[in-house]
């Protein structure tokens, strides 16, 4: 539900801004145009393809006074998930340990409330 009120208010303003300032973006950007018609298939195969798209910002093209501006006007949708219990964000962990080891580890490693958590693998 986050998620779609994140894009729904705020992500997809920004993806617009970051994705004017990447010089290449008209590489994959014809493919990003979403329909009603597109299938399980056509989503899978963009998303291959997005994996692959090396995304580049010209910050001399960002106008970062709207960034501000946008990020300073949704500040409660920001924070909101800072004040949701804590248990939301336990789900989330526990839900990543069952299927995704990877993240699991990323996410114990980079753990907000271990003041000692670091990415870097020892």
């Amino acid at each position: 539900m986050f998620r779609g009120l994140l894009f729904g208010e705020i992500g997809n303003k920004l993806i617009e801004i970051f994705a004017q300032s990447d010089p290449n973006i008209d590489a994959v950007s014809q493919r990003l145009v979403v329909t009603g018609e597109w299938s399980r298939n056509d989503f899978a195969s963009v998303s291959s393809t997005l994996k692959h798209y090396d995304f580049k910002v010209d910050p001399e093209t960002i106008d970062f006074r709207e960034v501000r501006s946008l990020l300073e006007g949704h500040k409660g949708l920001l924070l909101r998930p800072l004040e949701t219990r804590v248990d939301h964000w336990l789900i989330y962990v526990e839900h990543l340990k069952r299927n995704y080891p990877y993240l699991f580890s990323l996410a114990v490693r980079t753990n907000p409330f271990d003041s000692e958590a670091s990415p870097v693998v020892s």
